[in-house]
């Protein structure tokens, strides 16, 4: 009997074993999130507050700027490495040129663990198919797949916009006027979240930091 070439075994191990996988994965991220919500959430909260104390460090020191942008941002090296990484970077006005790093890690398995452990089955079912599906394969779907759980995981962030523009610690940093956040993947694509609206420009360039209600944002859904 003739083995099917690459081409064709490829595409009959995506349909059996790819293509609706991350369906299944669903519930789980479902579960591990209602189980450990309060956790997940604090574990955003805490990194965001850690760019905010290295940045505001920084503004002392006069080595950066009022903050223009907020980019929270996946690595797409960590995906490779099994790690749901995303980094948290502070920038002024100068933005990817801003020459001085306010940045910290913030680990996102919550949504991307399923993904992972899938991944270690399919390397398992691609044996059968000797040299036609490689380990390559294997990390080029994986890098594929982890846009599904990405989207999730922005979701997420999302979700906890309103409280995290509410927090001491992002109020009081001095921030640009525009001031946006954003989430993508790391110096790519991002979506804005965020912004910081035009109507208290005037107070945050007099440096009027103290009186938190007079910051008001606009978050995108």
């Amino acid at each position: 009997m003739k083995m099917p070439d690459r081409d064709s075994a490829l595409d009959e191990f995506l349909q059996q074993h790819v293509l609706e996988g991350w369906l299944g994965d669903l519930p789980l991220i479902e579960q591990r999130f209602a189980e450990q919500q309060e956790i997940i959430e604090r574990s955003l909260i805490d990194s965001l507050r850690e760019a905010c104390r290295i940045a505001a460090k920084l503004q002392s020191a006069g080595q950066k700027g009022p903050i223009r942008y907020m980019y929270i941002s996946l690595l797409r090296t960590g995906i490779m490495n099994n790690e749901a990484t995303y980094r948290i970077d502070c920038y002024d006005e100068r933005w990817f040129l801003d020459p001085v790093d306010a940045a910290v890690h913030w680990n996102a398995d919550f949504t991307f663990q399923p993904l992972f452990d899938r991944m270690r089955q399919l390397d398992e079912l691609r044996r059968p198919y000797g040299r036609r599906i490689t380990v390559m394969d294997i990390e080029k779907i994986q890098q594929i797949e982890a846009i599904k759980y990405h989207t999730l995981t922005v979701e997420f962030i999302k979700s906890m916009m309103p409280v995290w523009v509410e927090h001491p610690d992002w109020n009081e940093l001095k921030k640009a006027p525009g001031c946006a956040i954003y989430a993508g993947e790391f110096r790519d694509e991002s979506e804005l979240l965020c912004q910081l609206e035009d109507n208290v420009n005037d107070a945050v360039n007099a440096g009027v930091q103290g009186e938190e209600q007079n910051e008001r944002w606009t978050t995108f859904s």
